[in-house]
């Protein structure tokens, strides 16, 4: 199977099943690793008082890759890096400059999503598409690309936000050794099952749950009423 890039999207999920998955791997991250939000490949900002309609999905691989999904109003931008996308790296140059087209095309629509991160964050980007929540594919700009294997490095990075449970959990095996995390307890996530504290702690028993309700909160996770004034561990 073909990898997912930004020259073959067919397989990214649509607007409302990415912000689901992200969200759900934000929350699933924050349960196996509650100490230390910096290691997370995983975050997500739900909304704040400064940007009310917009939600951001994070990623961080910690190796110098990253990319934000930003859901506005009428969809979602994605912006990315990856720092080995030597021929479509910013720093190919001196002073450090986008590749032509990257993010020259981007629809009117998006510019709420656009002006909620620092502008010195789309200085640093090697890749960009977006999708309307009524969009049938996802979109790029026109692009005369560098005849390279995966020339923005949009192949190595992009695989994360196909939105399957399946690949989470490989993901959480992987990095966090979590090989007690099941994929029916991953699917209960991704389908964003209300958090229960038996949830949380079926997946880290250590969890202190007045803090994983405030990561949930956060995330913008649904919560399970009947635990959400729990204030005990057990």
């Amino acid at each position: 199977m073909t990898k997912i890039s930004t020259q073959n999207m067919g397989q990214l999920p649509n607007v409302a099943t990415l912000k689901r998955a992200l969200r759900a791997a934000a929350m699933l991250d924050a349960l196996l690793d509650p100490t230390d939000p910096g290691d997370r490949y995983y975050q997500f900002e739900h909304t704040s008082p400064a940007k009310p309609w917009v939600s951001i999905g994070y990623w961080r691989n910690g190796s110098g890759d990253h990319l934000d999904a930003i859901f506005g109003r009428h969809g979602c931008l994605i912006r990315g890096f990856n720092h080995e996308a030597r021929h479509m790296s910013p720093y190919r140059k001196t002073p450090p400059e986008v590749y032509p087209g990257v993010l020259d095309h981007i629809p009117a629509e998006f510019e709420d999503c656009r002006q909620v991160i620092h502008p010195s964050w789309w200085a640093d980007t090697t890749f960009c598409i977006w999708r309307g929540h009524h969009d049938a594919r996802w979109g790029i700009g026109t692009i005369d690309f560098p005849d390279a294997k995966d020339p923005d490095g949009s192949q190595w990075v992009l695989p994360y936000l196909d939105g399957r449970p399946d690949s989470y959990l490989e993901h959480a095996h992987d990095y966090y050794d979590a090989t007690h995390l099941t994929l029916e307890q991953t699917v209960a996530f991704f389908e964003t099952t209300p958090l229960t504290q038996s949830m949380a702690k079926a997946i880290n028993p250590d969890c202190v749950f007045q803090e994983v309700l405030k990561e949930a909160t956060h995330i913008g996770y649904p919560i399970n009423q009947s635990d959400a004034g729990r204030t005990t561990n057990g």
